[in-house]
């Protein structure tokens, strides 16, 4: 007979094996006979990403939460797996915008990077879009100019910080229903849908619960280590959003007089 502890890791693991298929399922289908850049790229960065998941996420989470978290982190990354793929497909046949001006401007911005070009790069620096089709640029420099993997990316950057959101609110709030929270913050469907694919609202997520678990860690725990996600997220968010960062510092400096 299996223990409770093995039968538990079992079904998760049956999970993150679905969460897998899904992927890779979710982009033949809608990517099926297409090129590099939206389907044979796209299928290899997002089984790269399942697999760093399936690897890294278990050892992410212990103790009381972990039978509960593992689970719901599993059926979470299919969410944001759907939601990247409804998102990529609406935005590149029906809304047009911001993601197809970094898809251009990245493919640009990635040849110049590896022509050696990088005098001409840090000259199109600027706070807010131009930042964001520099780092779709850095993504097509390691994917190969791929905009559903670099949209895959970034979700996944997304998914890591309302994770961090998660990990904050363990931090400062222990006796907090962490189980509410945690099914709030990955499936409310403003923080499932928009922060996905190749968008400043991802990448800004991912920065924000930066911020937001280094400053659970000073504050609450008293660990000073947790002053370099601060800086690191501040700055990030800065460089997409400036008055976003201007928002977290406030409330930064309003939590420290509270405590």
């Amino acid at each position: 007979m299996l223990d409770t502890g093995a039968s538990s890791s079992i079904r998760a693991g049956a999970l993150w094996v679905l969460g897998a298929l899904a992927v890779a399922l979710g982009a033949g289908a809608l990517l099926g006979g297409t090129p590099y850049d939206t389907s044979g790229g796209a299928v290899i960065v997002g089984l790269s990403l399942v697999i760093l998941a399936v690897l890294v996420v278990p050892r992410a989470v212990s103790g009381d939460e972990r039978r509960f978290m593992l689970q719901l982190l599993a059926v979470a990354i299919v969410a944001k797996a759907v939601a990247t793929h409804v998102r990529w497909y609406l935005s590149f046949n029906f809304y047009g915008g911001d993601a197809l001006r970094y898809n251009s401007a990245g493919r640009a911005i990635a040849e110049q990077l590896r022509q050696g070009e990088f005098e001409q790069v840090a000259s199109q620096l600027e706070l807010g879009t131009p930042f964001m089709e520099f780092a779709t640029g850095t993504i097509f420099l390691v994917t190969g100019s791929t905009v559903y993997g670099a949209s895959l990316v970034i979700s996944s950057l997304a998914f890591l910080g309302t994770f961090l959101l998660y990990k904050a609110f363990r931090v400062a709030f222990p006796l907090g229903n962490w189980r509410l929270f945690a099914v709030l913050v990955f499936f409310y469907p403003s923080l499932l849908y928009w922060p996905s694919g190749l968008s400043k609202d991802a990448l800004t997520l991912f920065f924000i619960g930066l911020a937001a678990y280094g400053t659970a860690q000073v504050l609450a725990a008293g660990r000073w280590g947790g002053i370099a996600p601060i800086l690191l997220g501040l700055a990030g968010t800065l460089l997409i959003r400036p008055h976003i960062a201007g928002m977290l510092d406030e409330i930064h400096h309003d939590d420290d007089e509270e405590f």
